[in-house]
């Protein structure tokens, strides 16, 4: 059905756009992810390196978290799976009589799938860089020997661990739109302008915090 192609197309237009804003409010100190990105900077120069045992519980909670996540996430996977025989029945032509072999039913599958590989990518590597954390602000370095490229290394990986969290986040937000597809297509298409609308103007932007 034509809608299906519609639907397909604006999820991708909405990831894509979310992804964008994320990196571009990240760089603009004005927006709240760019504020949060320079109170964690500090974060790691005054906490990691001045008092690195709290900073360890921090990263742990951190860890213990996006392990709950990955867990639920395989749960749900497998709970997928055995819905995945139905969704195949969707033997409607996806892209019109262009692609004949390819099925609504496939499409859907590789939607959803596709958003639950980024999530589990992303919180298993934000608990990599978070043990690579615990290694580098522990590590016993002699005074003289300690340099700006050794807390420029710190904060790099702790940018990152963060990073990765942040969109496993947004992944599983479009995830949710994602099974939304197999209720309908317009259905589909409203989560996910919502989803988009949410993540942008709440999460990136906060135009209510811009009021006050």
């Amino acid at each position: 059905m034509i809608t299906d192609i519609i639907a397909f197309f604006v999820f991708v237009i909405s990831l894509l756009l979310s992804i964008i804003l994320l990196y571009v409010t990240l760089q603009n100190p004005k927006t709240r992810k760019g504020s949060r990105r320079e109170v964690l900077k500090k974060w790691v120069s005054y906490r990691l390196i001045g008092n690195p045992q709290d900073a360890i519980q921090a990263i742990r909670n951190q860890i213990i978290v996006n392990g709950a996540f990955v867990s639920a996430l395989l749960v749900f996977t497998g709970l997928l799976v055995g819905l995945f025989s139905k969704i195949f029945t969707n033997t409607n032509i996806f892209f019109l009589n262009i692609f004949p072999m390819l099925k609504t039913g496939t499409v859907q599958v590789f939607v959803i799938g596709l958003c639950i590989v980024v999530s589990l990518f992303s919180f298993i590597n934000s608990n990599r860089m978070a043990t690579n954390l615990t290694f580098l602000i522990t590590s016993k370095i002699d005074e003289k020997e300690k340099s700006v490229n050794e807390l420029h290394l710190t904060q790099e990986a702790f940018r990152i661990m963060q990073r990765s969290w942040m969109v496993g986040i947004r992944g599983l937000f479009f995830l949710i739109a994602a099974i939304t597809w197999l209720i309908h297509s317009l259905v589909f298409i409203i989560c996910t302008l919502l989803i988009l609308l949410y993540v942008a103007l709440i999460q990136d932007f906060s135009i209510f915090e811009r009021k006050k």
